[in-house]
């Protein structure tokens, strides 16, 4: 009888002492979602805030915030009263690759008015890999007006030729002898070889796809193409002769479109003037002299394009997804 009654009173001290967290009168965060520190989070996230008791659902408002870079992103918040835990469903998708911030407000209690401690955690959203397509346009500005030297009677320009690539193949380098489908794109405007290269740098894995499009007949105009890019060759180069001319050419080269973990949704770039170094002619209608050794491609700085070792650019391209 003695044992029966040691017993019930061991029982009772436990369970007045045997009290969990959710008891010790302290208001505390036992789970978040993003976790502190999460990468590649979806956009369609939803932030979770679980706590140890319930909450008073009278200190619910505005109970989170979600920021970005300090902008403030929008949202509803509602709570889950069995479960104690507090979500916040943004009102719009978030953002590629952007850190956010999660803050707590100050003002959350429990039902016993205990406050709770957490206040801010960070985690950064996924990359976009998805492919993307796009337009270029090349505008052409070349005029008498921008280049009154020697400015020749017809203008133009060939039909724009590139690729996608990875950022450690170039279409050409600046520095270095042209090869021969660049040689002939700069002096006869031709593709052909140029792209036989490109297919080469296809079946290689360091281009993906060929860029290809009409030229400009008279400049000043504009002339555009679209093409399709992916995140595993996200950088472009597109080149076309300036006509008439001995072997120059302009181009933008070596321009990533996938910028910050996403693809950047318009991007006006200038063209660059450039020599390919294989003909010796120096003005817009020298007859052929073709260069003996090649000469290395060089950015053009001399007249009659240049100026006091400046050349106004003859046209930009613009990139739109």
């Amino acid at each position: 009888m003695k044992e029966i009654k040691l017993l019930t009173v061991l029982l009772l001290f436990a369970s007045i002492f045997s009290c969990d967290d959710s008891d010790n009168g302290e208001l505390t965060v036992v789970q978040v979602f993003p976790e502190q520190d999460a990468i590649d989070v979806s956009l369609d996230a939803v932030i979770e805030v679980t706590f140890n008791r319930a909450l008073d659902q009278n200190t619910l408002e505005n109970a989170i915030a979600l920021s970005n870079n300090g902008s403030q992103v929008s949202g509803v918040i509602s709570y889950d009263s069995e479960l104690f835990k507090l979500i916040f469903k943004p009102n719009t998708d978030l953002e590629f690759k952007k850190e956010y911030v999660v803050e707590l407000s100050s003002v959350i209690r429990d039902e016993s008015n205990n406050v709770q401690t957490m206040s801010s955690w960070s985690f950064t959203t996924l990359e976009e890999t998805t492919p993307a397509k796009y337009r270029v346009t090349f505008n052409a500005t070349w005029s008498s007006a921008t280049h009154p030297t020697d400015f020749p009677s017809n203008p133009h320009f060939s039909g724009l030729i590139g690729m996608t690539h990875v950022s450690a193949t170039s279409l050409f380098e600046v520095g270095t002898q042209a090869t021969v489908g660049i040689k002939n794109m700069a002096e006869t405007g031709s593709k052909n070889s140029l792209t036989t290269e490109i297919e080469q740098m296809i079946t290689d894995g360091n281009s993906q796809f060929l860029i290809s499009g009409g030229g400009v007949s008279l400049s000043p105009g504009s002339v555009s193409t679209e093409f399709d890019i992916n995140f595993s060759h996200p950088v472009v180069s597109v080149v076309s002769m300036i006509a008439p001319s001995p072997d120059w050419f302009i181009s933008v080269h070596d321009l990533s479109l996938h910028v910050d973990g996403k693809w950047v949704q318009e991007l006006t770039e200038s063209a660059g003037s450039y020599d390919s170094g294989t003909d010796s002619g120096t003005t817009f209608t020298s007859a052929n002299q073709p260069t003996d050794p090649l000469e290395n491609i060089f950015l053009i700085t001399n007249s009659p394009l240049g100026s006091n070792g400046v050349v106004v650019p003859l046209g930009s391209m613009t990139f739109t997804r």
